[in-house]
């Protein structure tokens, strides 16, 4: 399996507790958080990497180099800032042969990445988005199903139980076709909304923990986790 990693963020709101590095190389209990993002996905059968680097993606390319415990590593580098969406269509112009996952480099999900993609080879979408269960998506937004098909995203603020968007998808090299819109703009709020209806896109509930590095409180909240396993 090949996976996209999104590793180019300026990760502003983390500069204060991790100012030297970019956030993906933020440590946690002594080792990268990118380096437990990939190996997340060596345990379940990713053989080759492409990673989304930008801002510090130099640091990036001399610790990993080509190689990650056995996966292949490639690099997709923006010059200048693209937005999520932009950074994953130039990184998926390398994949035209097959499906590949895509996610964040500052997020951690616990999942089965062999089981979303069977689920997505089954489902018949360009596109299938990992979904995580929640107490309260006020923070997150939430996500509205039918049919095992998405149908909705909300704002941020509604309360309550319900799922979100965990920033796992698995993506067919022709899903941007059509879309025009020139970089920077984003996956989540450009792109998804707009494509919503003609994509269908499939969903898998992921029940596994789920973890970000976003924030200095998230960024302490992940070394707690991370130090218990």
């Amino acid at each position: 399996m090949r996976a996209i990693i999104l590793a180019g963020g300026l990760g502003t709101r983390l500069r204060d507790a991790v100012p030297d590095v970019p956030k993906p190389l933020a440590l946690v209990n002594g080792e990268p958080f990118l380096s437990l993002v990939m190996r997340n996905l060596r345990r379940n059968g990713v053989d080759e990497v492409i990673l989304s680097i930008g801002h510090m993606g130099g640091m990036i390319r001399e610790k990993y180099g080509d190689n990650f415990e056995g996966a292949r590593i490639l690099y997709s580098e923006e010059s200048s800032p693209l937005g999520t969406g932009g950074a994953l269509r130039k990184a998926v112009a390398m994949t035209t042969d097959k499906p590949a996952l895509a996610l964040n480099g500052d997020t951690y999900l616990d999942i089965d990445h062999s089981a979303i993609m069977r689920a997505h080879l089954a489902g018949g979408s360009d596109l299938t988005i990992a979904l995580k269960p929640v107490a309260d998506t006020n923070r997150f937004g939430k996500v509205e199903v039918e049919g095992g098909r998405v149908i909705s995203f909300r704002e941020k603020g509604d309360h309550g139980p319900g799922l979100i968007n965990a920033g796992v998808y698995v993506i067919n090299p022709g899903l941007f076709d059509g879309f025009s819109k020139a970089p920077p703009f984003s996956f989540e709020t450009d792109f998804l909304p707009e494509r919503l209806g003609a994509l269908r896109p499939g969903c898998f509930i992921a029940q596994g923990d789920f973890i970000d590095i976003g924030t200095p409180e998230d960024y302490r909240r992940a070394q707690e986790f991370f130090a218990g396993i």
